[in-house]
């Protein structure tokens, strides 16, 4: 029986393994590729928010738009002062229709980056007018 790392198919044992090739697959232009190793981090470390958000980032462009907002959610939730992760959630939100979840999420990235001009002129067109 020959070892697994002999196989044509290695690949790394951990997540930090996963997520070097996840990257390097991205740069490359192999997006499946990053895809399963992006799935395969997450499922060796489920706290590791880098990992939801890139692998949403590669559902998205596939257009798995439930799936991609779910691992944004879980990013934002083990990293909720991350500016980007929350962004990415409040334009996929607003993207799907869910206008009451986009401006939640942009008022949230406002509350950590008060200057950011894309989110103020979010809020101010999502904003219920009285």
């Amino acid at each position: 029986m020959r070892s697994r790392a002999h196989t044509a198919h290695a690949r790394p044992l951990d997540g930090a393994g996963e997520f070097s090739l996840g990257l390097a697959r991205e740069a490359t232009g192999d997006p499946d590729g990053a895809l399963e190793a992006f799935r395969q981090v997450v499922a060796l470390e489920p706290s590791r928010a880098s990992a939801h958000a890139h692998l949403a980032s590669r559902r998205w462009s596939r257009e798995q738009y439930t799936q991609a907002i779910t691992e944004w959610q879980t990013a934002a939730a083990q990293q909720p002062d991350n500016v980007e992760t929350a962004l990415a959630l409040a334009r996929a939100y607003l993207k799907v229709g869910d206008r009451v979840h986009a401006l939640a999420e942009y008022r949230r990235v406002l509350g950590l980056s008060p200057g950011l001009p894309e989110a103020r002129q979010a809020v101010a067109h999502l904003e219920p007018k009285p």
